[in-house]
């Protein structure tokens, strides 16, 4: 029997010392919730989307802010460790495309102490 639509999970890494995650694509997806790591430097995530990739080398993508519709920075404020955080109701974590996650945010990036791995859980959308 099956309950709802099937998650897709997507792995996020943020590396010892780093803010930025490695990139991820979650295009055609929707966002509908994040597993946190049991062990996290306590920070917002926020979202650095691909804005342009340019088709000479060296190929130095170019990131930017997800913002919502009134300017500030899309976030999901201080997920606590081990836990599992809905985002289901959120309409702007929809079709994001090619990102990074942020451990942060733009202005107060904040450096993760270790290597941090959790989960982005997605819908197709």
């Amino acid at each position: 029997m099956s309950y709802g639509r099937e998650r897709i999970v997507i792995p996020v890494r943020i590396q010892n010392g780093q803010s930025l995650s490695d990139e991820i694509n979650v295009d055609a997806l929707r966002i509908v919730g994040v597993i946190m790591p049991a062990v996290w430097t306590t920070a917002n995530l926020t979202f650095a989307s691909l804005l342009s990739e340019p088709a000479a080398l060296p190929k130095v993508p170019v990131y930017g802010a997800v913002l919502d519709g009134s300017g500030n920075e899309l976030a999901v404020t201080s997920p606590a460790q081990a836990t599992y955080v809905s985002l289901a109701d959120a309409l702007p974590f929809r079709a994001l495309g090619r990102l990074k996650v942020r451990s942060g945010t733009v202005a107060i990036p904040v450096a993760q102490a270790a290597e941090r791995n959790f989960s982005l859980i997605c819908v197709a959308s």
